[in-house]
Parts: structure tokens; C-alpha cells; sequence
């Protein structure tokens, strides 16, 4: 027999139900009760929270049922007994104590012709030979089992409040607690505790519970739906029972993902929703330790000539009441969801204004209340599993070849089907675009004084926004390679090298130590007779904003070193074949980044540069160099940066600063 870890009051669970069975073979009687008492460790503390916190060493459970007469007495002795099998039971239960408890003390007090009382010790060394009785002058019926000495490791995953005991406690035995005629059920433990269950029952339950059947594969099932208003560590729940008792639980939020953690009903009160689902089936399909079915959980898990009905099909069926009993809740949470939904699209994040086609889809998928950062990774996994379903029907259609026909129909499903591709489409443009506005107003930020050192940040900032240093193009995603911060067309190249020796670099045979800020080649579109493997290549320099003396390291003669020692350097095709760049036909660029201080300004002249029409920049042409030179200061790069994606900025309103 197996005693799961999490399920550490199993065992008490069975002692409670066999009083409330000892009870129902009274019959129809008055006063019938059920006591539980739950034994804590001994503290040394005097104090009542001390003593109400201490960890539960065992339970005592008091009925005054019919007891442990011969009938009774005669079963418990034998293993496997059928004695209650009307009853649901599998004649195992009482083993179960002593996984969990190293004895069960037990004394009963019972009535046949006079009264009589017995007692005895079970345990895994005790003798299983009939206990005697006694003829007793008290004459009120009392069984009082005793589980003793909570074992390791159920005692720790025990609850230690009364609080949480008595809810799994009503939440277990629900069956029972909504019959008219439960019986009487006291819980309380060391410390003085005390709840009454079917008050307890009565206050966070009640009458409330609906009541609705259905049938799966010619099997009926009743659904009992009941509403907890207790603030409950349960979540809303699907409870598959047996024989009145509860022994396998679901998440609704498995198949209901858009409920939030507990509903408002018309007073306002929050509650946690279970739907309680017995049935034949479910009886007969019960394991000896009530903690799970023998059939499969899901469709096709067993090869089998007969059909078997599964778990996912009876979960499948029960969500219909569990729609019924929370419709207008749902519906209510659904309107809420859509609105978060259509806001946070519409001001935060534009890119994912595609999916309100789906928003019928999306707001029972997507959990409510999440924050910003929660909805954006929602909306992006529905997203990518749309693209792959996409994909996939997309895949399917194309391999069709429509007859003339069904060419209509064929041509209905293209249509919708480009619809939607389109749609996705420009969902990953807008995030695109809103990646670009994020770039530059980051860009802006680090131009300033940083507020804590007082000085500019340093020119690796700005480096890294535009290419991540000390980094190939291999090694950086595409969205982190921001050159069209500096020209839309170095966004496709051949080969970038940030802040490498080009010594190091593999696409070339240099021993030069000389590190440009950024190399970047251009592939050849086409090769005839005596051409390079490139078309271009371009040297990127950065320097630190308003640096004052530039004239010791004037980044224009940087450029030109750079150049003459790339010039004299081999370039290795896609063969591994070796062509040097001496040829004529390879023009180069230089972009040199900097704020334009006086002394720039005069380096820039001195080089034969002109300045921009808007004076932000300086550009020329070095003949003997074949190169084509810009100065470009941290200004206009950030305004024309600006101007170039403003149209696109514009259409997903959001806009830079």
C-alpha cells in the first residue's frame, strides 16, 4: 500500500469516515456526533500561539456509532474485507494508519443485547487475534480511535492550524457534510481550539451548493457545484470522488485559464469555486488507497479493443455545469480581461495590435490581473503559438492542389489564411519599430551628464547601444545590432568585428594589433573575373561626447592607419582562398562619432572635410585612401535617427522624446 507524501491526512480521512459509516448503520436516530481532537507536541512556552503553532503528533477520533461489535470487530480483523463493500469500502483502509502512525489505540464502547466495551492496540506488531469483551454499566455508545505517533515525512507536510484542518476536513467528506442528516462534527486541538464543522460548513458553504448530471459513454455522473467563501489555499478545483469521498483533485485554471484566483458573487463576497463530481464509475474504478482511478487519465495513454473512458473525457463533460454555475461571473471576468487586454495593446504595446482578432480567444487564455511585464510575456506566448499554428495551416494549404471544383473554397481558406499571415505580420514590424523608439531614447539618456559622476558617459555606452563591444556579428542577435542608428544599410553586411584586433579577426590574414571601434564587410553581389569577395567596407570610431583635446588622438588619422593597414591585409572568401583589398574597386567608409568641439571642427577642415548642410557634421572623400569619410556628431545622429523613423512612430503612436 502506498501513502503519497502530499496526501498526510489520508489516514485520518479514513478514521472520519468510518465514523460517519458507524453512524449511518444506526439508522435514522437522534444525537449522532462525531468528535475530533488534534494532539500537538508538548512546548515549553506558555503561550496560547506557541501552543496552537506547534506541530499536530496525532489525532483522536470519538463516535458514537454502532462500534466495534462481532460483526464489526470480525472485519477489521481480516484483511481485505468485504464486510463494507456496499459501502464503497476496500476492506485496506486501517492499514493506512500505520503509514502514517507507528499504532492506533482503540477502545470501543457498543450495544448488542447490553453493553459491552473492548479495547486494543493496532500496529504492525500487534496480534490480530479477536480482542475479548466486556459487559460495561455505561450505557452510551463511544468509539475512540487514537493514531499515535505521526510519522516522518507525513508529520511535517501536515497542516499545523485548526483553521486549515477543519476546511480540508469539510472539503474531504463534502458528500457527507451536504446531506440533511450529517451528523454532529466537532473539531478541536490542544490549546483550548474549537470549531464546530457544520457551522463551519453552514458559514462558508451553506445551502448554496447546485446540483446537475451528465453522461460520458453511457456513464451518468452527478455534479455537485459548491461555492467556498472561506479565504481558501485552494484554488478552484474539480473534485473527482468515490464513494462519497474526495480522491483526485483538478485545476480549473488548467481548462479555464481567464479565472482569477477567487470570484465576487452578487454580495460582493469572494469565494473559491469546486465542482464535486461522483458516479458509479467512479466507485467502481477507485485504488485500494483512494488516491487515484485505475483508468487512464487521457485519450489513447492505454491500447485497448474496448473502448475506456478516460479522465480528460469526464473532465471534458464537467466543465459544462462548472459554465452554467459560473457563466455570469465568467462573462464578467472575460469583459474585465478584454478591457486590461484593449488598453494595455492600445498605450503600451502597440505591436500586439494583430491579436484583438483573437480577443474572444484571449481572454479566457489569459490570466487576469497580471501587471504589465506578466501581460506583455502572455500576450507573447499566445502570439508564437498563433504564428506556429499559422505556419503550420499555411504549410497544409500550400500543399494542396484544389480541382477546379473546390478552387472557390480554396481560394475563401488563401484568403483568410493571408489575412491573418499579414496580420502577425505587421505585429512583429510594430515590436520592431517600438524596439527602435526604446534604442533612442536610450541613445538620448546616455548623451547626457550622468547625474551621479557629473561628467559624460564614456563613448562604450554609446558603443554598445549601437553594437555590443569586443563582439563579432555571430555572436549578437539581431535585435541588439542597432546600426541603423548610423546607416539603414549597415543593417545587412558580411562580417562585423566590434572592438577586435584585426589580428584576431577570421575573415582576415593580418598581424596588425590596431583595433577599429567597428569593422564592417559588405558582400559582393556578384563576382566577375579579377573582383574581390566584397563590395565595401566601413570603420566606425567612436569618441567620448564633448571630449575637449582630441588633437593627441585625432580619430580622422585613426581612421586612415585603420584603412592603409586593412588595405595591405588578405581577405579569406567563402573557399578559405586569400584576395587582398589593394584593388580600386573596394571603396571604403569611415564613420567618426564625436561631438563637434572647436578642435574637431578644426581637424575636420584640415582633412579637406565639408560641413553638412545642417552643421552637425562634416563629410568628404580621401582619393588616395578611396574613401568616403563622415563626422558625424552624437546630435545628428540621434536627430536624423529621429526623422527617419518619426512616420513609423507616428503610426503606432508612440513617440520619442
Amino acid at each position: 500500500m502506498k501513502l503519497p507524501q502530499s496526501k498526510p491526512l489520508q489516514p485520518l480521512f479514513e478514521a472520519i469516515v468510518n465514523s460517519f459509516q458507524s453512524l449511518e448503520e444506526l439508522g435514522d436516530v437522534d444525537g449522532k456526533s462525531i468528535r475530533i481532537f488534534a494532539e500537538r507536541d508538548t512546548v515549553l512556552d506558555d503561550d496560547p500561539l506557541s501552543v496552537t503553532n506547534s506541530p499536530i503528533c496525532g489525532f483522536v477520533i470519538e463516535d458514537n456509532g454502532v462500534g466495534f461489535n462481532e460483526a464489526n470487530i470480525g472485519s477489521f480483523l481480516t484483511s481485505d474485507s468485504d464486510y463494507k463493500a456496499r459501502l464503497g469500502g476496500k476492506g485496506v483502509g486501517r492499514f493506512m494508519w500505520l503509514k502514517a502512525f507507528s499504532r492506533a489505540e482503540i477502545y470501543s464502547r457498543f450495544e448488542d443485547g447490553g453493553y459491552w466495551e473492548r479495547s486494543f492496540t493496532f500496529s504492525l506488531s500487534s496480534d490480530l487475534s479477536k480482542p475479548p469483551a466486556s459487559p460495561t454499566e455505561k450505557s452510551v455508545r463511544l468509539t475512540r480511535i487514537s493514531l499515535k505517533d505521526y510519522q516522518s515525512p507525513y508529520k511535517e507536510e501536515a497542516p499545523r492550524s485548526l483553521d486549515i484542518l477543519a476546511q480540508r476536513i469539510v472539503e474531504h467528506c463534502l458528500a457527507f457534510f451536504l446531506d440533511a442528516k450529517c451528523p454532529t462534527v466537532i473539531l478541536e486541538g490542544t490549546g483550548g481550539e474549537k470549531f464546530n464543522l457544520n457551522e463551519y460548513f453552514g458559514e462558508y458553504i451553506g445551502d448554496r451548493a447546485s446540483t446537475h448530471s451528465f453522461s460520458v459513454v453511457g456513464q451518468d455522473f452527478n455534479f455537485r457545484g459548491v461555492r467556498l467563501y472561506h479565504p481558501s489555499e485552494r484554488g478552484h478545483a474539480l473534485v473527482y470522488a468515490a464513494n462519497r469521498r474526495e480522491v483526485k483533485v483538478d485545476k480549473l485554471s488548467k481548462s479555464l485559464e481567464a479565472l482569477p484566483q477567487r470570484l465576487g458573487d452578487e454580495a460582493g463576497e469572494s469565494f473559491v469555486y469546486l465542482g464535486f463530481i461522483t458516479g458509479d464509475y467512479l466507485d467502481a474504478s477507485v485504488n485500494s488507497e483512494r488516491t487515484g482511478f485505475s483508468f487512464p487519465d487521457g485519450i489513447g495513454e492505454v491500447q485497448s479493443a474496448l473502448p475506456i473512458l478516460t479522465l480528460q473525457e469526464i473532465r471534458t463533460a464537467a466543465l459544462e455545469p462548472v459554465k452554467a454555475d459560473l457563466g455570469g461571473f465568467i462573462e464578467k471576468v472575460h469583459e474585465q480581461n478584454r478591457q486590461r487586454i484593449d488598453s494595455f495593446v492600445s498605450s503600451d504595446a502597440p505591436q500586439f495590435q494583430p491579436l484583438k482578432r483573437y480577443m474572444d480567444e484571449l481572454v479566457q487564455e489569459v490570466q487576469p490581473g497580471l501587471s504589465n511585464d506578466q501581460l506583455d510575456i502572455a500576450l507573447h506566448k499566445f502570439q508564437r503559438r498563433k504564428e506556429i499554428e499559422l505556419k503550420e495551416r499555411g504549410q497544409k494549404l500550400f500543399a494542396e492542389e484544389p480541382e477546379l471544383t473546390t478552387y472557390d473554397g480554396y481560394a475563401e481558406r488563401l484568403q483568410e489564411f493571408m489575412d491573418e499571415f499579414n496580420d502577425l505580420g505587421k505585429s512583429e514590424l510594430a515590436k520592431y519599430v517600438a524596439h527602435r523608439k526604446v534604442v533612442l531614447d536610450f541613445f538620448d539618456k546616455s548623451m547626457k551628464i550622468d547625474p551621479v559622476t557629473g561628467k559624460h558617459h564614456l563613448e562604450e555606452t554609446l558603443h554598445n547601444i549601437v553594437f555590443p563591444m569586443r563582439r563579432i556579428s555571430e555572436e549578437v542577435p539581431h535585435e541588439l545590432q542597432n546600426l541603423w542608428l548610423l546607416d539603414e544599410r549597415l543593417t545587412y553586411h558580411r562580417y562585423l568585428a566590434s572592438d577586435k584586433p584585426l589580428s584576431s579577426l577570421q575573415p582576415l590574414d593580418s598581424e596588425s594589433d590596431l583595433r577599429p571601434d567597428m569593422l564592417v564587410f559588405d558582400r559582393a553581389l556578384a563576382f566577375t573575373e579579377g573582383d574581390t569577395p566584397v563590395s565595401s567596407f566601413v570603420i566606425v570610431e567612436f569618441k567620448r561626447p564633448e571630449r575637449g583635446d582630441v588633437r593627441r588622438d585625432n580619430p580622422i588619422e585613426q581612421v586612415y592607419n585603420h584603412v592603409r593597414q586593412l588595405r595591405t591585409s588578405h581577405y579569406k572568401d567563402d573557399f578559405g582562398r586569400e584576395v587582398k583589398l589593394q584593388s580600386e574597386n573596394v571603396p571604403g567608409y569611415a564613420f567618426i562619432v564625436c561631438d563637434l568641439t572647436s578642435q574637431m571642427e578644426t581637424l575636420a577642415e584640415n582633412a579637406s572635410l565639408q560641413k553638412t548642410p545642417d552643421g552637425l557634421g562634416y563629410f568628404g572623400f580621401n582619393v588616395k585612401l578611396n574613401l568616403y569619410v563622415e563626422v558625424l556628431s552624437y546630435t545628428k545622429i540621434l536627430r536624423d535617427a529621429k526623422k527617419r523613423n518619426r512616420v513609423l512612430f507616428d503610426k503606432l503612436n508612440i513617440h520619442s522624446n
